[in-house]
């Protein structure tokens, strides 16, 4: 090999050293199969953690906001897919996490409103972060809402979005100057993704991303720092991303499009015959 070979070699090896010693997104330590996770651990230490991840769903026509798993329940008219929520990609720097609600009613509904909640302690000492968010024009599939909250520890960190049926208004609220850096906060972050009306067979994926070294889903999104005191270094990145696959048609339907299509034609041909 030669000297031009080696130093190839080096800077390849030496570059995925660097991005391996990130990559550490772990599994979460407990998931209570209700599309809430708790312990997952991130940074090159692994010293971060997202100790809290909830999803909250608002379903529209003026009910509670609950957990997504109780939430849907309750209504025969919506399936949550619980098994497919993941996580995807736990050991590399992008960890992934799918939410789908499908409309099993017959009825459309409006307003439908899901929120992601994280709890992090980005400092195992202090326990408190800064927040920074990129939240610019929104694309059809980013977050249409966010909060941060400076969380004293007095109430449920998760009453805001649940009293309020998600973020206080259409963009949510800024970052608290508490929580902007230099300042530092302990912290909770939301993002919330809104659907005006879910039809009858449409499925809605929210696909949420956590990473430690800046990777993210979304054009919206959060970068949480962790306090530096005793050297600590840890990032984390939230975004996620949202869409609707409309409902496709039985067989049966489709059959009948096609005979009244065809019915369309015959028609149309003996009128231009005539």
């Amino acid at each position: 090999m030669t000297r031009t070979q080696l130093r190839s070699a080096l800077a390849v090896a030496l570059a995925l050293s660097a991005w391996s010693a990130h990559a550490v997104m772990s599994a979460p330590g407990v998931d209570d199969g209700n599309g809430n996770y708790f312990n997952i651990s991130y940074g090159a230490a692994g010293d971060g953690s997202v100790f809290q991840l909830e999803s909250l769903l608002y379903p529209g026509d003026g009910l509670d906001t609950q957990q997504i798993k109780t939430r849907v329940f309750t209504l025969p008219d919506f399936k949550f897919d619980a098994i497919s929520v993941g996580p995807t990609g736990s050991g590399t720097g992008l960890q992934e996490y799918d939410y789908r609600i499908t409309n099993v009613g017959a009825a459309a509904h409006n307003d439908l409103r899901l929120m992601i909640v994280l709890g992090v302690d980005g400092n195992p000492t202090t326990l408190k972060e800064s927040v920074a968010e990129t939240w610019g024009a929104a694309t059809a599939t980013d977050p249409t809402r966010r909060q941060t909250q400076d969380w004293d520890g007095s109430t449920n960190a998760l009453d805001p979005w649940i009293l309020g049926k998600g973020a206080p208004a259409v963009d949510g609220t800024a970052v608290p100057s508490t929580c902007k850096a230099p300042s530092v906060c302990d912290t909770f972050v939301g993002l919330q993704w809104d659907v005006a009306t879910l039809n009858p067979g449409d499925s809605w994926l929210v696909r949420v991303g956590l990473s430690d070294n800046g990777q993210h889903l979304s054009s919206r999104y959060f970068t949480i720092t962790a306090d530096p005191t005793g050297g600590v270094s840890n990032a984390l990145t939230f975004s996620g991303i949202s869409t609707v696959t409309p409902a496709v048609p039985e067989p049966s339907q489709l059959a009948l499009l096609a005979a009244g299509l065809g019915a369309m034609g015959v028609a149309a041909r003996r009128r231009r015959g005539g």
